[in-house]
């Protein structure tokens, strides 16, 4: 098996010290992620201790770690696993959290899972039952998950397609919308379309703007897990990540970050008739359970695979994939992250600069509307739409 090198690094320069505890994070992990993944040969952590100058980065350093371990632990020995853990929960960082002491209690893989349950059942953790319910089999080798009932349908398409696709909130108008449309098997790519601020479908040269992309993780686990496909729901889009930094995984272009949306935005977001769907609990129940740095980004890798379902596209391990370098069966240098960052600046008024990233405001529906073994394409959307 071969072993991986976890190196945490982060720089301590002003814009780190100015940043918020999320871009921490997301920067660390980024970092992490991919200096350990281009390693074969495992070289042992250092202390936290060389790179923690603050309570912000210490919290950032331990929400990267612990994220890193949901997705690639299995990677790791045992003992490695153990000794990162503990790492981690070293004092000298500062004590957990509620939730952090929840991850640290799955991520040791304990056998006693009713005890685990029933502690995690109490007031201060009722939240993280549901994470114990998802994690169970993959973490804690449980055979038995009787006491999780999940209540959502998620293999339900979306219905009534036109009214989610016609309606606007007006009580947030500097946000545009996002539309991703995909299949249920996600190993088939989606269209994403936009709205502008006035709620009008954006276009070029008169025609529909639309874009491919894909919601696929080449772990190929379901949504609500960590390293799964992107959920099906609501999510908003804040902004950019500062730099396009990490181009082998990511592409040349900035990444565009999205969070989860709160239980009491919904409202605010889909029509009366979608509020008892399920195709949108998706979303939440992949917050509840922890899930984290969903982006929407290209990439400097190439798929080499003509005949896969997912061509020219690379799978992800969660984000939202777009299509990126020159692809010769096509005659086309696919810069696709560059030309949905300048059309939703357009959809929002902006001029579409560089400087104006950081100000990209939307709200993102991904939506499964039906089984079919196909990609979505543009004269399907236009069959919804119209």
């Amino acid at each position: 098996m071969k072993k991986l090198i976890i190196v945490f690094w982060i720089a301590l320069s002003p814009q780190y010290l100015l940043a918020s505890s999320s871009i921490y994070e997301a920067d660390i992990f980024d970092s992490l992620l991919e200096e350990s993944l281009s390693k074969k040969d495992w070289v042992s952590w250092v202390s936290s201790q060389s790179f923690c100058r603050s309570i912000e980065m210490c919290s950032a350093f331990r929400e990267a770690g612990m994220e890193f371990l949901f997705q690639y632990g299995d990677l790791l020995t045992s003992f490695e696993r153990k000794s990162f853990l503990n790492l981690l929960s070293r004092d000298t960082i500062f004590p957990f959290t509620a939730e952090q002491w929840a991850d640290y209690k799955l991520l040791l893989r304990q056998e006693e899972i009713s005890q685990l349950y029933i502690e995690f059942s109490n007031i201060e953790f009722e939240q993280f039952t549901l994470k114990l319910c998802v994690y169970a089999q993959d973490l804690l080798g449980a055979k038995e998950k009787s006491f999780c009932r999940f209540n959502y349908d998620f293999d339900a398409p979306a219905k009534e397609l036109a009214s989610l696709l016609q309606y606007r909130s007006f009580s947030d108008r500097s946000r545009t919308q996002i539309f991703i449309l995909c299949r249920t098997q996600r190993k088939y790519p989606c269209q994403m379309l936009i709205k502008d601020k006035r709620g009008q479908w954006l276009t070029t040269d008169r025609e529909l703007w639309m874009q491919p992309a894909l919601a696929y993780s080449r772990k190929r686990k379901i949504p609500v897990k960590k390293d799964g496909h992107t959920p099906s729901g609501l999510m908003y889009i804040n902004g950019v990540m500062p730099k396009a930094n990490r181009q082998f995984a990511y592409g040349k272009f900035r990444r565009l970050i999205v969070d989860f949306v709160e239980d009491h935005d919904l409202l605010e977001w889909l029509p009366e008739e979608h509020l008892e769907q399920d195709w949108w609990q998706e979303a939440q129940m992949a917050k509840e359970v922890g899930r984290k740095y969903l982006r929407i980004h290209g990439t400097g890798q190439r798929n080499s695979r003509a005949d896969s379902t997912i061509y020219p596209f690379v799978g992800t391990r969660g984000c939202v994939a777009k299509r990126e370098n020159y692809y010769r069966q096509f005659d086309v240098d696919f810069k696709d992250q560059r030309d949905l960052l300048e059309a939703l600046m357009r959809a929002q008024k902006l001029e579409p600069t560089y400087e104006n990233h950081p100000h990209i405001r939307s709200v993102m529906y991904l939506v499964e509307i039906d089984n079919q073994k196909r990609a979505v394409t543009r004269q399907d959307v236009l069959e919804i739409i119209q």
